[in-house]
């Protein structure tokens, strides 16, 4: 079996999807094997750890609504008296049909000249991952989604597991960054086929960065991170996730995976 076999296994086994067969033949690969019986407890920590962080990750108490009306001093409050209505008949100028007009022509070309003054140039966000508070777009379990393939790299100076699974309409990549010095992963795919939703900060450090634009995704990292990025499956095509890493400019991984396979 290939590296990418192996892991899809490895996954397989946690979400109980192999036979008895291959749940043998399996095991007894790990046992042969002492470096991916490593690799498979570093995913069973990261499945544990991701679960435990989701569940924390709960609504405020339903009571809520009822605490804050209870505070509320009703005996304040006053019924308006009635009195007549005096009408006044405004002027051409100032009736709401005029000025929605007059606001939504200037919109327009205030959009046009920005259109023609930018080229359509591609707005990037420069987000501190320390004010991220991060919310989870879709519900749906990440362990019932197919599995695109795991991406793992490791070097004295970098280590990194990224993990791409995918339904109809989202793509959830769990990805753990773990550098002592800084580097930089980027999380490339097609606009026209893949859109951001959501990137959560599950544990960061405060001098991670996240920087997100139509085609891809970049973390500046130091320090042991963890994240969860959501993109919108737009088509049902096959299309490729490509994941990079560099330091100090220079790339020193590349790897990628197909979804809708």
């Amino acid at each position: 079996m290939t590296e990418k076999q192996i892991l899809i296994k490895l996954y397989q086994r946690l979400d109980g999807e192999l036979s008895d067969s291959e749940l043998e033949a399996l095991n007894r690969h790990l046992d042969e094997n002492p470096r991916w019986a490593a690799t498979f407890q570093d995913i069973q920590k990261m499945e544990f750890r991701f679960k435990n962080e989701k569940n924390s990750l709960k609504p405020t108490g339903a009571g809520l609504k009822e605490n804050i009306l209870n505070q509320i001093d009703m005996e304040k409050y006053e019924t308006p008296r009635n009195e007549p209505v005096v009408r006044l008949k405004p002027g051409f100028w100032t009736q709401p049909v005029v000025r929605f007009a007059y606001a939504y022509a200037l919109g327009i070309l205030t959009g046009l000249v920005i259109y023609l003054v930018y080229q359509g140039e591609v707005t990037t966000t420069d987000t501190p991952t320390s004010g991220m508070a991060g919310t989870i777009y879709d519900s749906r379990s990440f362990e019932n989604m197919k599995s695109a393939g795991i991406m793992q790299f490791e070097s004295p100076e970098v280590s990194t597991l990224c993990n791409v699974k995918y339904s109809t309409k989202l793509v959830e990549i769990r990805l753990e960054l773990s550098s002592e010095d800084a580097v930089s992963a980027r999380i490339e795919f097609d606009p026209r086929s893949v859109g951001i939703l959501n990137v959560l900060n599950v544990n960061v450090s405060e001098q991670t960065s996240v920087f997100s634009a139509s085609s891809y995704v970049r973390i500046d990292n130091v320090g042991n991170n963890s994240f969860i990025i959501q993109l919108a499956n737009k088509t049902s095509l096959q299309n490729e996730i490509d994941f990079r890493i560099f330091q100090n400019e220079f790339p020193v991984y590349h790897n990628a995976v197909q979804i809708n396979q």
